[in-house]
């Protein structure tokens, strides 16, 4: 059981408020890049909190917690978050690793989004 604070609400939550909650439809939803894994199942982090706070009769919507929120209820109650990308991480790194003296990282990031 840890104690949460959202947007000036304080309430208890803990890993047995998962229990009975229907997250079979959040599984198959496209989330962004931060899910928990519960039952062995990656879930959307914020509509697993969300599904949790409606449960339990909190008037919060989507809208008024972060992924950041999500991702520290879920830490204080030690259940495992798993980071997704949306993009190729590696292009991040295009034109700052370069042999030779012409480095241009504007222009080399710019050819590897076109290949």
């Amino acid at each position: 059981m840890v104690q949460v604070k959202l947007r000036g609400k304080r309430f208890q939550i803990s890993v047995q408020d998962l229990k009975g909650l229907n997250f079979d439809n959040l599984e198959t939803r496209k989330g962004g890049e931060y899910y928990v894994l519960i039952e062995d199942k990656e879930i959307p982090i914020k509509r697993a909190l969300y599904s949790i706070l409606k449960k339990k009769g909190i008037d919060l919507t989507l809208l008024d917690f972060t992924t950041q929120d999500a991702v520290r209820v879920f830490r204080k109650l030690e259940l495992p978050i798993v980071v997704k990308s949306k993009k190729n991480n590696l292009l991040r790194f295009a034109g700052a690793i370069k042999e030779g003296k012409n480095l241009n990282a504007v222009e080399d990031k710019g050819k590897a989004y076109e290949a």
